[in-house]
């Protein structure tokens, strides 16, 4: 059982938009017992041990590589790009990453702990799929290959959720 869950979005999530245009959605959390700041969980996120393995196959099938100071630099703001991902939005405690073609995006957020007794933060990590307009269909369509991986990817986003709160409990965030 990994420690980041499928999670319920929080209300003004900038996934809320992308549903509005009939996007899959979802929304993982994990909560921290300490404060952290949204450039500290990007970075944490985009230098973990499984990300690291995605950024080699984006070099090595598609020529797009990155390095951990791409990651620092998209963090702190410098950078608007990362490996095939470009900033859609970004707010003072979320980041959209939308991927080059537009059709997958990549959400970060972070939000104080609702629980009166910690001083922590909830870490979310979720994604959309934005439907593809089939010729004389009037039903926006996500597509066979994405359901049919469609359990790879939630496995593979609590992955990637619990491994940057790792990095972030082990001071490498």
């Amino acid at each position: 059982m990994f420690k980041a869950q499928p999670s319920a979005k929080p209300i003004g999530s900038l996934l809320e938009a992308c549903e509005e245009q009939g996007a899959f959605t979802d929304c993982y959390r994990v909560q921290t017992n300490s404060q952290i700041s949204l450039p500290e969980l990007i970075k944490a996120f985009y230098t973990s041990a499984p990300f690291k393995v995605e950024r080699t196959i984006l070099k090595w099938v598609l020529g797009r590589a990155s390095a951990d100071i791409d990651a620092e630099c998209l963090a702190q703001g410098v950078r608007e790009t990362f490996a095939i991902w470009k900033v859609e939005e970004r707010t003072a405690n979320q980041l959209l990453l939308a991927e080059l073609s537009g059709r997958t995006k990549s959400w970060l957020m972070v939000q104080p702990s609702n629980d009166q007794t910690a001083n922590g933060t909830n870490l979310y990590f979720g994604s959309a799929v934005m439907p593809k307009k089939h010729a004389g269909s009037k039903t926006n369509q996500t597509g066979a290959a994405f359901h049919s991986l469609l359990w790879f990817h939630k496995l593979y986003s609590q992955i990637l959720l619990a491994a940057a709160e790792r990095n972030l409990s082990r001071g490498h965030g």
